[in-house]
């Protein structure tokens, strides 16, 4: 029998339902024009540049699905600090339990698993050394998160960027010929405006927004 244990007043938890993630069939349609200009483009560019496309242009619709429906970077801070401490408070309560729920503890923990919760060797060890982990890879996180611009509409020009990158780093590796890095990044910008994504049209500002891409957002 599941025993069901009441929730602690002091340590509150998301009540609220979230739907951060993506679902459904991925869409990997792209325009007739794109598909125009990639076959314009078959003398010049070998591999399969149709495929390939098709397939990052659906991951670029699903992450800005997913970036939209999150919340600003601040926000996203903020819950994972929020994480950090109710971990915290979760190791200090099982450390300090009161002595009769800790004497019932233990024994619950020698019956099930032949060892104590407390001491040396005890059950409690195993999740202090996980949720010290877990701390290092929130902390890690955080630090990510504070590389990058604290709105949600920058997630989605990240997207964008990415794709544009991703887009002129192939069209670079995969080119019959020898071919510039602004010749690659006007490329990108092309294909990317038939597939009606919206990028400047100034190819020295699409090099300063690869530029910047590369270097993490800066």
């Amino acid at each position: 029998m599941t025993i069901q244990a009441k929730r602690a007043k002091a340590l509150p938890v998301l009540d609220r339902e979230v739907d951060w993630g993506t679902g459904g069939i991925v869409d990997e349609r792209i325009p007739a024009a794109a598909e125009a200009l990639i076959q314009d483009l078959e003398s010049e560019i070998s591999g399969e540049l149709l495929d390939w496309f098709k397939r990052r242009i659906g991951r670029y619709r699903a992450y800005s699905e997913m970036a939209d429906k999150s919340p600003a970077t601040h926000e996203e801070v903020r819950l994972v600090r929020e994480a950090q401490r109710y971990l915290l408070e979760v190791r200090q309560r099982l450390s300090n339990l009161p002595p009769s729920a800790d004497a019932h503890v233990n024994a619950a923990c020698w019956r099930r698993h032949n060892r104590l919760f407390h001491g040396t060797g005890g059950l409690l060890g195993d999740l202090d050394v996980l949720a010290r982990e877990t701390d290092t890879l929130l902390a890690i996180a955080e630090q990510e998160l504070g590389r990058y611009p604290g709105s949600k509409g920058a997630k989605s020009k990240s997207a964008r960027d990415s794709l544009l990158s991703d887009a002129a780093q192939y069209i670079r590796e995969n080119s019959r010929n020898p071919i510039t890095k602004r010749k690659a990044a006007e490329t990108a910008r092309d294909l990317l405006l038939a597939a009606g994504v919206s990028v400047p049209a100034d190819v020295k500002e699409v090099e300063r927004l690869l530029q910047r891409f590369r270097e993490g957002g800066k």
